[in-house]
């Protein structure tokens, strides 16, 4: 929850707020827009980071500069995918729940599951018997988290790219806390690939970071 006076002494041309997550500030907006400048709410959990990179360079005057971005983005994927061999299909990209409830996967409309499908690969997300549709999951377009009971029946990526948000304990050994995880094919062949803690939200930088790692993890 930001502090609104620590807001105002920034003296800010322009106050950019989430729209869904942890980090939203929607509650705050009117309070916010006192402060006398133009609020901008985005909503990433359905954008690309291109999506998003447009909307501030369009509100900022960078128009030019945000597509500058995007095409340097879209020449290293050219790039990768000429680099790396495509490893084993389908691929999932997954998130473990931080409190050991269940692994999150990431969807097409998410920012990570959109680069796995920039590169031409299969993205394979739970369907509704799998994952949950109850709760703070109802309605989530960019993510689906399966719950431990159901955990095997989700994790059937032949490939799994997994984000190691604390960048401490490799996803795969948070996957084999698990007994029916620790016998799903991605991590008894230790297909499961860890992405660095930037993965954890996409912007220019890190969905360079993840090509790299991507880079490394497939070259010829």
């Amino acid at each position: 929850e930001p502090d609104l006076q620590k807001v105002a002494a920034e003296d800010p041309d322009l106050i950019v707020v989430s729209a869904k997550g942890a980090d939203t500030a929607t509650a705050q907006i009117d309070e916010l827009k006192k402060i006398g400048v133009p609020v901008l709410v985005l909503d990433y959990s359905d954008k690309t980071w291109g999506d998003i990179t447009t909307e501030i360079g369009e509100a900022t005057g960078h128009e030019s500069d945000a597509d500058k971005a995007i095409k340097s983005y879209q020449d290293r994927v050219a790039e990768v995918k000429e680099n790396i061999e495509e490893p084993e299909q389908p691929v999932n990209v997954v998130l473990p729940a931080q409190d050991g409830s269940g692994v999150n996967y990431m969807t097409s409309e998410s920012a990570q599951g959109r680069i796995v499908e920039d590169l031409g690969w299969d993205l394979n997300v739970p369907g509704d018997g799998v994952a949950r549709t109850d709760g703070s999951y109802a309605g989530r377009t960019d993510v689906r988290q399966v719950t431990n009971e159901n955990a095997d029946k989700g994790l059937v990526g032949r490939t799994v790219l997994g984000v190691n948000a604390d960048g401490k304990e490799p996803v795969i050994d948070k996957l084999k806390a698990n007994p029916l995880l620790a016998t799903t094919y991605a991590v008894e062949n230790n297909r499961v690939f860890d992405l660095n803690p930037s993965a954890f939200r996409i912007d220019y930088f890190s969905a360079l970071e993840i090509l790299d790692k991507i880079e490394e993890y497939f070259s010829k």
